[in-house]
This record gives structure tokens, sequence and C-alpha cells, in this order.
């Protein structure tokens, strides 16, 4: 496959192998750690500002684990246009490579420039994304491929009351909701008026329109095919429910008769609809739409967030300046926990809960030297306590903001961050994934010889070895950027030094070694010097043909990567793994 003086060593003709190494007990190891970071460079453009991530999600049994990876949208500018002038929105593989980008310009109207407000997936994978553009609010629909659906604005319901708030999510049959503000121009300040809108997603046309009457303070929800909102209206705090037809489920009016900044809201499994507003603190209401409890609060709520844990339970994070603190309140409004954020966080920008009844939040971490702050994800299992702080660093610069991070269903945190170079006059960004480092793998051959880069190469296992759960990843590191990197398996462990002058040691037997060569598994080592590989355990390659594993059998793997030594052309081996079925 590959022609230079030292080709992968002709595997299957390995013949005389020695003893394996007796398997190594794994090291206790983190919960999550840096899969890989990527920056966003454009040559055209000079600034690139960092507007929302989301994840795809695995189509089903009979699908490439390709499908999966997440898409992030940006607002980028030309260096004398004095804003944002074009959408560009890109999707990444879950090894870090680029799928595919697209750039759309979207020209500035006279009262301002796009700002790229949020992008979700819909349950028919097309990515969606907000902007507003001056006094306009728009959604704009790409497929999987990112090709352009449809571009649509969101229309005021009120004559001369423009679009002053928007928020979306996905609703049912591949559909989105959009929750909106409009401020009249023609009646006393902060009057206008509340909507929700269900979007057909196939279109872009307006399915259905539920209005109310607002003093400008909303917040919005969606979750179980409804949308849910909160505003004051009448002189009163009103929340309410609307199924996917645009009934409304409930409409709980009085339940405050003040006027306060609205926020935080979100929306546990079983129809709770949590909220917070400024002075009054957290609110939380029932699936009926009754006062299950309400607590004080410290934190601006309409600049905080929240969110509902595996357990039921709800965690809000406060904003800085108000210490950044994290409150998790039990399902009858009990304070379980509250902490304020430790050194070196400055503050969060963004909270989402993991599957082990903890949270992951986006947060800013001052950096020591002084100035500016980085990048980075912070894990807070069920009792509070801080499990992981994974800096992400900044490879352009300093960090100018972030928003909340995308869990996807095998535990993969995406995030991404805006980042100011040089004088901070000059705006950047990057997006990373930061993966689960619970190991099911024995180190099994441990790799002796060091590469290009000083370092020992490394492979380590990230999921689970359960085979029904089909999720595991290979994830090699600590090796040459840019190298061409070839993972390989074998239900036999084994030991050959240099096979095929290689630098390092063969440490899975042959006659059985596969080789992951199918679509996309042939990859470059990225910026990190890192490669990762999700497996479909329902068809490990050999030489003999495709595996389906089963619980208790044993395999073993290892990489194979390409080097450089002194100008000279070589390969070399990570170190290999053993990991027992179950």
């Amino acid at each position: 496959m590959f022609q230079d003086k030292n080709p992968l060593p002709g595997l299957g003709r390995l013949a005389l192998l020695l003893a394996p190494i007796a398997a190594l007990p794994t090291s206790a190891r983190a919960q999550y750690e840096l899969g890989w970071i990527q920056p966003i460079d454009e040559a055209v453009f000079q600034t690139v500002q960092f507007g929302g991530i989301a994840t795809y999600e695995s189509l089903g049994s009979s699908a490439p684990v390709a499908s999966g990876g997440c898409v992030a949208a940006f607002g980028i500018s030309s260096p004398t246009s004095g804003g944002s002038d074009a959408l560009l929105l890109r999707r990444w593989t879950e090894d870090g490579f680029p799928d595919w980008s697209r750039t759309y310009p979207i020209a500035p109207t006279f009262t301002g420039y796009l700002s790229v407000q949020d992008v979700i997936v819909t349950t028919a994978r097309d990515a969606v994304v907000l902007v507003s553009i001056g006094e306009e609010f728009r959604m704009l629909s790409f497929d999987e491929q990112g090709s352009l659906n449809w571009d649509v604005e969101i229309p005021s319901t009120v004559p001369f009351a423009p679009v002053v708030r928007a928020e979306h999510g996905p609703a049912p049959n591949g559909d989105i909701y959009v929750a909106t503000v409009m401020d009249s121009l023609t009646l006393p300040v902060f009057t206008g008026r509340a909507s929700m809108r269900k979007i057909d997603g196939s279109t872009g046309s307006i399915l259905w329109t539920h209005e109310a009457p607002s003093l400008m303070p909303m917040t919005a929800a969606f979750g179980g095919g409804d949308a849910y909102m909160a505003y004051y209206g009448g002189g009163f705090l009103t929340a309410e429910r609307i199924d996917s037809a645009g009934q409304v489920v409930y409409s709980a009016a009085g339940l405050q008769s003040f006027e306060r900044p609205l926020g935080a809201a979100s929306v546990s499994d079983d129809g709770r609809f949590f909220f917070a507003q400024q002075v009054d603190g957290a609110i939380e209401l029932d699936p009926q739409g009754q006062l299950a409890w309400s607590a004080p609060l410290v934190g601006i709520a309409n600049s905080g967030a929240s969110a509902y844990t595996t357990t039921g339970d709800v965690v809000y994070m406060a904003p800085f300046p108000l210490n950044g603190s994290v409150t998790r309140f039990d399902r009858s409004g009990n304070v379980v926990w509250d902490r304020a954020a430790p050194a070196p966080i400055r503050d969060y920008a963004g909270i989402a809960a993991d599957g082990d009844d903890g949270v992951v939040l986006a947060a800013r971490v001052n950096i020591a030297s002084g100035g500016g702050y980085d990048p980075s994800i912070e894990y807070l299992d069920a009792a509070g306590n801080q499990r992981d702080l994974v800096q992400l660093g900044t490879l352009l610069g300093q960090l100018g903001g972030m928003t909340a991070p995308a869990i996807d269903s095998r535990g993969n945190v995406w995030a991404g961050a805006s980042l100011r170079v040089g004088n901070g006059f000059t705006d950047a960004a990057q997006i990373a994934k930061v993966i689960p480092s619970s190991d099911p793998s024995a180190t099994q051959c441990v790799q002796v010889f060091a590469n290009s880069t000083g370092q020992v190469g490394e492979l380590h296992a990230a999921g689970s070895a359960e085979v029904a759960a089909n999720n595991l990843t290979l994830r090699a590191s600590q090796l040459p950027v840019n190298s061409v990197c070839l993972f390989l398996a074998s239900p036999t462990a084994g030991f050959v030094s240099n096979p095929g002058n290689a630098q390092g040691n063969l440490c899975i037997a042959s006659p059985l070694i596969g080789r992951y060569v199918g679509p996309l598994q042939v990859q470059f080592t990225n910026a990190s010097g890192t490669v990762s590989l999700q497996l479909e355990l329902r068809g490990v390659p050999s030489s003999a043909g495709t595996v389906v594993l089963q619980p208790g059998m044993t395999y073993y793997f290892q990489a194979w990567h390409r080097d450089s030594v002194m100008g000279q052309a070589t390969s070399n081996f990570t170190s290999a793994i053993q990991v027992d079925f179950q």
C-alpha cells in the first residue's frame, strides 16, 4: 500500500514469535482527556468568531461510525468590513478531520452585521443555524453533506416591532421550534410580544405560531417533543408548555408580579421546567405547570445556564462576576451542594449533563503568566467534586469567548472557543474534542524505542469493553505531527523486534493480524500528534476476513506510523494493549 524503502512489513510472513509480554495493570487515569484540537484558520478572512457547536449521533446499527462528529458555526469577516459578513459552517469527523466546510456570504444590513447565535442538529440530521443581522433574525438549514436546504427570515408578528431575541431547538420529525420576542417601537418601553413558532424542517415555512403578551424578558427551553417558555405579561410572570401540534398543554400565570430578567431554562426528561430570574431565584414547574418549588439563587439569571442530570436533579451555573458559582438542587428544591469556581477558573460559559450524574462546564481559566484566560472543560461528579480540569490551551491566542459544550451519546465532549490574537483586535477560533478516559484495556507491550518526537508512542482505549455497547475508541498519542498512522488488531499477542527495519517492536501476532484500511481509517496525526479511531466491534478486520467480536474474546491492538529520523524515512509502533471483551 505504501511505497518507500521501509514499507509496513509483510505481517502475514512473520513466523518466529517470542512469548508475549505479561499484561501490565492499567494505571489510574483521569475521567476526561484531550482527544484533539484544531484551529479555524481561514486564509481569506482575518476574523473568525465562534458561534456554537452541536453533535451528530450515530445513525444506527447499520450505519458507519463516521456518521458521528460535530458541526460548528462561525461568523467570519474581512479585515476591513468591521464586523462579520459571512457564515462559516464546518463539520468534523470523530477523529478531528474536516468532513466539509461551507462559507455562506451574508451582506450586512444598514443597522448591523452578522452575529451567529447558535447551531442545532435536528432529528433529520440537518444543521440549523440561528443568526441575527442588525434588526433581523434568520435561520439557515444545511443537510448532512453541507448543502443549503433553506434560508428564511423570522418575521415579526407585530407591526413596527423588530425581533430582539430568539432561541431555537429541535422539534419532532426534523422540524424546529423558535421562540422570539418583538419590541414595539410605537408602544411604551418594554412592551412587545413573545411568540413560539414551529418551523417545517424541510421547507423553512411556519407551521404554527403561538403568541403571548410580553414585557420583554423571556426564556425558552425544548424537550420531550414540546416547547416551553416563560415571560412577563399583563403584570405577571407566566410559563407555558406547547405541544408539537401548537396546543397549549398548560399556561401557568401569576407566578410572580415583578418584572425580572429571565434565563437559564432547561427541561427534564419527565417534563419538569426549570428557569431562573435575577432577584427571586430558581423556579421549577411540574409537568402539569404547578409550582414544584422555588429557591433563592446567587447569579444573574438571564446570563446563567442550567442542566438536568441523569437522576433528575438540576444544576444551575451562575456567571462571572458573581464568583462563577454552581448549585445543585434535588427534586424538592433542596440544595445538594453549592460551590464557587476554584482557582484558576475565572468563570463559566456553559453547562451540559454527562451520562454519569455529573456535569461538564465550559470554564475560562486564568493564565498564570497574567492577562487573558484559556478555554477549559471542567467535570464535576454527582457530589460536586472536581474530577477533571482539561485545559484546552490556545493554539492561536488568548480566549475571547465560549459557549455551552455539546456531549454525544458516547460521552465525548465537543467544545469551541473564540481567541484573541496579538493585540486583541483580531479573532480566531478553535474546536476541541475531550474524550472519556476510562480505559478498559491493559498494556500488553511497552514500546521502548522513542520516535522522532523523543517520546514513546502510546496506545489507549476509551469507552466500554461490552460488545453490546459497541463503543470503543483507540487513541494513539505522542506521535509525530502529520504522520500516517495505521491501526492493527489480532486475537493473539506476540513479539517481533524491529520488523521490516522499523524502529519499534511489533507486539501482536500473525497469521490473523488485521489492518484498519477502510474509508477514513488510515489517518494522519493532528497538530497534537494524536489520532483516534472509533471501532466497529461487529466487523474487526483480520487476514481471514472480518470478525464479529463476542463476549469472552480477547483482542490485542497496536498502531504503526511513519516517521523520519535524521532525514531518513522509517516507521515505528506504539505500545500494544489487550482488551477482554464482555
